[in-house]
């Protein structure tokens, strides 16, 4: 059990095309949307700028991404990887999710 963690997140850090994102610290706290991790399971694009608040107590983390280019790996690939109890994502189900992550930036 534990007390505080709420998770803080700046949807609006993206990167865009010859701009360099800005550093983490420079990023207003006004910006940022704060998730209550302990109740609720969420999904957001870990790319963006995020952190954990304060906490006291254990807490356990799990996270699961898709790595960039996953798509490209070859049937057969995909095949032992499903075979070993990995799960594969659909073209359809990463657009629904992508859906969740960056809202209507997907």
């Amino acid at each position: 059990k534990f007390k505080g963690g709420s998770l803080r997140y700046w949807p609006k850090d993206k990167k865009k095309a010859g701009v360099a994102k800005p550093p983490v610290d420079k990023l207003l706290k006004s910006d940022c949307k704060v998730m209550n991790i302990k109740v609720n399971t969420t999904v957001f694009d870990g790319n963006r700028a995020h952190e954990v608040e304060s906490f006291e107590g254990e807490r356990y983390s799990v996270v699961f991404f898709t790595a960039k280019g996953y798509q490209k790996l070859s049937p057969a690939n995909v095949k032992v990887m499903k075979g070993l109890g990995y799960p594969w994502p659909s073209p359809s189900a990463m657009t629904a999710l992508k859906k969740v992550a960056f809202g209507k930036d997907a």
